[in-house]
């Protein structure tokens, strides 16, 4: 997975790239979550946050985690009341569009009541005026959804993961090997924070083959200790 992210402004560390770490914030320190979250400068006339992908990508779903800003809890005065979410095609075609109302949730699970049939290439997330954005975790999703028609389906959802935590592909079939237990893209299992120790590729399933490199460690030593031997040899001769 090839993307890359950016920001209106940057507040001290909250780099852009913390929103898709794959790590979620859990504490109400703000030391905690300046390591796992994105924030804009409480300046910005209007914060913005936003991801493009190099290669369209098939998306179906979004989750956004908000900070936990009072007692662990998204407070109404939140950084995420009053956001917008985009997602546009190529050339900057608008494919969907979010705007949160009302007192802000602790998170976000946002499934599109029409299936986005376009490939998306760029995701960018606005707050609210004179307000910092923070992205404690932001997730896209592909792959196949269920929506509840009884439910706001645009709004505030529960049903829009296509496969249960850890797990990725068609029919979920492959597991996340992400470090930190974080979660991968469901398309194809790239993960944002990294493989899993003892793993490697885009989809972080090839096992890194440790016999193999100390063969040739080894194999490496005893050549060099026979070049010294023979050396030696030939100076006493």
């Amino acid at each position: 997975m090839k993307e890359e992210t950016s920001q209106s402004s940057t507040y001290r560390t909250w780099y852009s790239r913390k929103a898709i770490d794959g790590l979620q914030d859990i504490a109400e320190d703000k030391a905690s979550q300046e390591r796992t979250c994105s924030r804009t400068v409480k300046e910005d006339s209007a914060g913005w946050w936003k991801i493009r992908f190099h290669t369209g990508v098939k998306v179906n779903s979004f989750a956004i985690y908000n900070n936990r800003d009072r007692e662990g809890e998204g407070c109404c005065e939140g950084p995420l009341q009053g956001f917008k979410l985009e997602a546009f095609g190529k050339n900057t075609k608008s494919l969907y569009t979010f705007q949160a109302k009302g007192w802000a949730h602790h998170d976000y699970h946002l499934v599109p009541e029409k299936k986005i049939k376009d490939l998306v290439y760029e995701v960018k997330v606005t707050g609210r005026k004179k307000h910092s954005l923070v992205l404690c975790d932001l997730l896209i999703r592909g792959g196949e959804y269920a929506v509840d028609k009884r439910s706001h389906a645009n709004r505030f959802l529960t049903t829009d993961t296509p496969c249960p935590k850890g797990l990725f592909g068609r029919d979920c079939e492959f597991p996340c090997n992400c470090a930190y237990g974080s979660d991968c893209f469901v398309h194809n299992g790239a993960c944002p924070a990294g493989c899993e120790p003892g793993y490697t590729g885009e989809d972080c399933l090839k096992p890194v083959v440790v016999v193999v490199v100390v063969v040739v460690v080894v194999v490496v030593v005893v050549v060099v200790v026979v070049v010294v031997v023979v050396a030696l040899h030939l100076m006493l001769c």
